[in-house]
């Protein structure tokens, strides 16, 4: 099994919590693209409180694995994902219903491109997921926020802006 099937593996089977006996997230889910990022390791936890079944599509799967333990076993599963790959992103997309982009940096460096992660990247997610039949947002606020430092106020705009996205 290469590692690519083993981070997807859990999120292909309905997983029961035996303490409460819900099913986790019951159908519905949501694919958060850079959702081990800085609004993601504060969005996960909500949404998975929530009863959604979180995918974290990201580069390094093993490095979002701290996210796991934001929900019930499995309800947060990090898989690979690479903008530079079509079809990583199609895999990402595979059983959810809402897909965000929360991709952002705030200043360059590396490999790392405005252009790229912040125009190109969220125009091809949008297109893939279009084609795909699936609900699609951008929160472009995400780089605010963190140079806002992530206050109340920032928060609050943030949870209104993904719920009536959501709803």
């Amino acid at each position: 099994m290469t590692r690519l099937e083993s981070s997807t593996l859990v999120a292909h089977h309905p997983v029961v919590n035996l303490a409460t006996g819900r099913q986790v997230g019951a159908g519905r889910s949501v694919t958060l693209f850079g959702g081990s990022g800085f609004i993601g390791r504060y969005l996960v936890p909500l949404l998975a409180r929530d009863g959604w079944n979180v995918r974290l599509a990201v580069r390094h799967p093993a490095q979002a694995d701290f996210l796991k333990t934001a929900g019930d076993i499995g309800q947060v599963s990090p898989v690979f994902c690479d903008l530079a790959r079509p079809e990583t992103i199609k895999s990402a997309l595979a059983e959810t219903g809402v897909v965000v982009n929360l991709i952002g940096i705030l200043f360059e460096r590396g490999r790392q491109r405005f252009q790229t992660l912040q125009a190109d990247g969220p125009a091809v997610l949008a297109r893939v997921a279009q084609e795909a039949g699936k609900a699609f947002s951008s929160l472009k606020r995400a780089d605010a926020l963190h140079a806002a430092g992530w206050s109340n106020e920032a928060r609050r705009e943030l949870r209104v802006a993904l719920q009536e996205f959501i709803n």
